[in-house]
């Protein structure tokens, strides 16, 4: 009888590593209608910032209506940029232009749904899309956010960008950092061109309205901004202030077509 069971038990898991072989790759598009794109970006800060190290990592995931878009520019550039007369390294790992869309195979998926299911029964995420999270709002207990309007003004600003084929859609968003000592403002901006002028003079930066549009002095949020362009996306700050060996920061953005509970 144990002969047997170990029989059947062998046959299930050469079933499995077959079914992941041949279709692991389709799985994710019978469990979500919509394309994904996830990617990373890895910044450096170099000498000029006061953080040390100065190791960023950004976690994107971005899922959107409709298909890739076939005229996509290349997004995917490494290169050199400057912010305030400090320059950086950003290195990018993956597709984030839009253009392509990811599926995960069936062990990477039981392993992102598992890990994220974990983390709902923890309470560090409040549902168990591993795709689409929904985070708890944790403001910042480290130090008040009087201080964090000072830090961010001379901090780092990375902008996210949004995919959609509509001239005006609706995302869900979410942001996390893994240093409890460091906090991050987010804010849905209409384009990348406001990581620039954010760092203007007097302070004046455009950015969508609405209060779940954005929020500051958090370690983790979630929010809806409804009535953005296909340029817009997150413009998340932190200050310069890293102390983390690698600071990483948890992003997903989530074409909706729908206001939370319509």
């Amino acid at each position: 009888m144990r002969g047997r069971t170990y029989g059947m038990l062998a046959a299930v898991a050469i079933g499995i590593i077959l079914v992941n072989t041949l279709y692991g790759h389709h799985v994710y598009g019978f469990l979500h209608d919509q394309s994904l794109s996830k990617y990373s970006v890895y910044v450096h800060l170099q000498p000029g910032w006061k953080s040390s190290p100065a190791n960023i990592l950004y976690d994107v995931t971005v899922s959107w209506d409709d298909s890739v878009r076939e005229d996509a520019s290349p997004y995917n550039i490494n290169r050199v940029d400057s912010q305030q007369g400090r320059q950086v390294v950003l290195l990018y790992h993956g597709f984030s232009d839009c253009g392509s869309s990811w599926s995960p195979p069936l062990y990477r998926y039981a392993a992102d749904l598992t890990r994220s299911t974990i983390r709902n029964i923890q309470g560090a995420q409040l549902n168990s899309d591993p795709y689409a999270p929904v985070l708890p709002d944790e403001p910042n207990a480290a130090y008040p956010e009087s201080e964090q309007a000072d830090l961010v003004r001379s901090g780092y600003a990375q902008f996210v960008p949004v995919c959609t084929e509509q001239e005006e859609s609706s995302f869900r968003y979410a942001v996390s950092v893994n240093d409890p000592e460091v906090a991050f403002d987010v804010y849905f901006v209409p384009s990348a061109r406001e990581a620039a002028d954010y760092f203007k003079d007097d302070g004046s930066f455009e950015a969508y309205g609405p209060e779940t549009c954005g929020a500051s002095n958090r370690h983790s949020y979630s929010g809806y901004c409804g009535g953005v362009g296909p340029e817009s996306g997150l413009l998340i700050i932190l200050p310069d202030r890293l102390e983390q060996s690698l600071t990483r920061v948890h992003v997903s953005l989530q074409e909706v077509t729908s206001s939370p509970g319509a």
